[in-house]
């Protein structure tokens, strides 16, 4: 189950360049998805160009999980943070 509120790009609460959406979506507890992470959650953050946050991150010697380039929504990559949270970063597909 996903669930997807629009927040306006102008919002003082939230300053989106891609998408303009907050979204939450549940797991079974069967599932693996949040691993190798034990956090019943995940956070997840829209980037504008995935190649320069990878190389920030390899940079500061954060290792990459798992990543995704081919993906039909577009780029994905997962991180760790230091508490053992994992992190989706996620770049959309640009329109064609």
């Amino acid at each position: 189950m996903t669930l997807s509120h629009g927040v306006e790009p102008h919002s003082p609460s939230m300053r989106l360049a891609t998408p303009p959406k907050v979204s939450w979506t549940a797991f079974p507890d069967s599932s693996n998805y949040m691993g190798p992470s034990t956090r019943e959650f995940m956070i997840n953050f829209a980037v504008d160009d995935m190649d320069a946050i990878i190389a920030r991150l390899t940079k500061k010697g954060v290792p990459i999980l798992k990543r995704d380039d081919n993906d039909t929504f577009g780029r994905f990559a997962w991180i760790q943070d230091p508490d053992g949270t994992k992190v989706e970063l996620w770049q959309p597909k640009r329109p064609t």
